[in-house]
Order: C-alpha cells, then structure tokens, then sequence
C-alpha cells in the first residue's frame, strides 16, 4: 500500500505513546504487530485512518486504543490553536504602533496648517475636533482592552498548566487517573470554552479528584467522564450525575484499575474474535 498517496489531513511531529498500547500489541501474531503500530502512527502523525486495511485482530486493537488517540489530537488541535492566536495578537498590537504613531504625526500637521489659517476658529469647528478626538481615543481604547483580555486568559491558561505540573499532588492524582499534560490541558480549555475558567491550582486540583472518585465508582475511564461532562457542559462531574443506565453495579475498584482498564478491555476483544473466528 502506498501511504505517501493518502491525503494528509494533520501533521505531528509527537505524541505519548502508553505503555498499553505497547502490551496490547505484544499479544497479537507477530506478523500482525507492524499493522497495530503503523495503523497508530499513521492516524497520530498523518491524520489517515486505515482501518479497514487491519486484519481483525490488528484492528480490535487499534479501535479500542482509536478514542484516546482522537481525544489527543483534539487536544493538539485546541493547544495549537491558541498558540496562533497569542501570535496572532502581538503581530496585531506590534502593528498598531507604527499606526498610532502616524497618526498622531498627522493630527499635530492638521493642527498647526489650521491653526495658521485660521487663527480664530468658530465654536462649531472646535465641536467637530471634539468629536472626531473623542471617536478615536474610544475606538482604540476597546481595541486594546480586546487584545489585553485575549492575552490574559491565554497566559492564565498557561501560568495555570505550568504551576500545576509543577506541584506533587498534582502529579499523583495524574498517575493515579494514568493521564497525562494534554489531559490537563484539555480540561483547561474545555472550561474556558464554556466560561467557567479555572483559575487556581486548587480549582484544578479538586476537578482532578471529582474526575478520579467518579471513575473508581463508575468503572468509567477519564476520558470518557471527561467526554459525558462536554456532552452536558458541566464544570466538574460526580457519581451522583451519571444517569443509572450508565452505572455499572457497586464494587471495590482500585486506582490500579483506573489505569489498566483499556487493556483489560483489549484483552477480551481478542478473546472475542479467537471465538468467533473459531465458530466461523
């Protein structure tokens, strides 16, 4: 199959590659395991999805690993976006420099060339220079408050990122859900998006522990809690919100469990299919 032919629709130049996608994989027939790896990279560096080309059990593998993957490339997606618009906007208040600067040039040549011409000027003229100074002086000042306002969340999200990677406990609970910085980064920005920002480390810090109590009681991985809270545009989520069609029966599930759940779940894909290729 010629890869180069396909139509490129994201490029990355890196991305975390988990531990379990390295053991899923080591369970299939060697001869299917380049399929599993490059069916990844393809879709995390390329943006192309080919699946239909995997043998089943190649594919079971990749499918079950696919909504983390796409959920990491949205991330990218959000952080590259905001990125271009911090860029964005100090090209456009670096721009505005030269502008303000001429403009004031220009005002100070009107005023003397009036001035000499007319050295006694009508209270209507003077009305007029009022006006047009006043339009000016408030149409830059909201421009400016605009682009200080973008800038300041954007470096609030960042300050906030960084400070928490930064702190132990934040660490631990990121072990504990088995996620890493683009999961966090994500949270920040979902948050964002529906104005509810974070704004402090303890705020990060308790939506953190909501996420990880409502996993060990629902059975449910983050990154699916994190999806049910887009879904309803919450700004945390607990047990309690989940609807009983979506809990699983009560039982004593570990931190460790957390974080092996998609492979369990890989695991008996596989099984499946050997039963079902054997009934075949």
């Amino acid at each position: 199959m010629n890869y180069t032919e396909k139509e490129t629709k994201m490029q990355r130049d890196s991305f975390v590659f988990y531990r379990s996608y390295y053991e899923a994989i080591e369970l299939l027939p060697k001869s299917q395991r380049a399929d599993a790896y490059r069916a990844i990279f393809e879709f995390m560096f390329n943006g192309n999805d080919i699946t239909d080309e995997l043998p089943n059990t190649a594919k079971a593998i990749f499918l079950m690993a696919k909504p983390t993957l796409e959920a990491s490339n949205k991330k990218y997606e959000a952080g590259k976006k905001g990125a271009e618009a911090k860029k964005a906007n100090k090209e456009k208040a670096d721009d505005k420099q030269p502008d303000k600067q001429s403009e004031s040039n220009l005002d100070s040549k009107q005023q003397a060339t009036s001035q000499a011409n007319d050295k006694q000027p009508t209270k209507q003229n003077g009305s007029n220079v009022n006006v047009n100074v006043n339009d000016n002086v408030n149409v830059n000042v909201n421009e400016n408050l605009e682009e200080k306002k973008e800038k300041k969340e954007i470096y609030a999200c960042d300050e906030i990122l960084e400070e928490a990677l930064n702190k132990s406990d934040v660490s631990v609970l990121l072990n504990d859900l088995g996620v890493d910085e683009e999961f966090v980064k994500d949270l920040i920005f979902y948050r964002e998006e529906i104005e509810k920002p974070i704004k402090t480390i303890s705020g990060l810090r308790g939506l953190l522990k909501d996420i990880l109590e409502t996993s060990l009681k629902s059975r449910k991985s983050p990154q699916e809690l994190v999806e049910t809270m887009k879904e309803n545009e919450w700004k945390t989520i607990k047990y309690d919100y989940l609807a009983p069609s979506e809990l699983g029966p009560p039982k004593n599930y570990t931190k460790k469990d957390v974080v092996s759940q998609n492979m369990e779940a890989v695991r008996q894909a596989i099984e499946m299919r050997k039963r079902m290729k054997g009934a075949v």
